[in-house]
């Protein structure tokens, strides 16, 4: 059910469970009742970037591209925090790109990203 699976991905987030993460993201898919949801992609995310892991992190996001699906605000965010964390200037660079593209941030929103994130690149 979706509440067990969204407390199953918050404590692979919790824990750094990245592999495990990804794993429950593809079950569902294949299962094929109904798609993850954004906030299960952003656990996943979380997960990924708990150990550092930004290519995957990225490939979350971009695996709901793939599906057609623009990803949220909230997507997008935590691929910024990862990326953030692991010092990827060029891949935070083309997260806010990609943002504008999508007509998710205003560049209102992105300075206030880049002033927020500034110190730590």
């Amino acid at each position: 059910d979706t509440l067990h699976f969204r407390r199953l991905l918050a404590a692979c987030e919790r824990h750094g469970r990245w592999e495990k993460a990804l794993s429950l993201l593809q079950t569902v898919r294949d299962q094929g009742n109904r798609p993850p949801d954004q906030q299960a992609h952003v656990s996943a995310i979380g997960a990924c970037g708990r150990v550092g892991r930004w290519k995957r992190a990225l490939a979350v996001l971009n695996s709901l591209r793939e599906q057609g699906v623009t990803p949220s605000v909230e997507v997008f965010n935590a691929a910024l925090e990862v990326c953030t964390r692991r010092r990827q200037s060029k891949a935070v660079t083309e997260l806010h790109a990609s943002m504008c593209l999508s007509g998710l941030a205003t560049e209102i929103q992105m300075q206030q990203t880049d002033s927020r994130h500034a110190g730590d690149l």
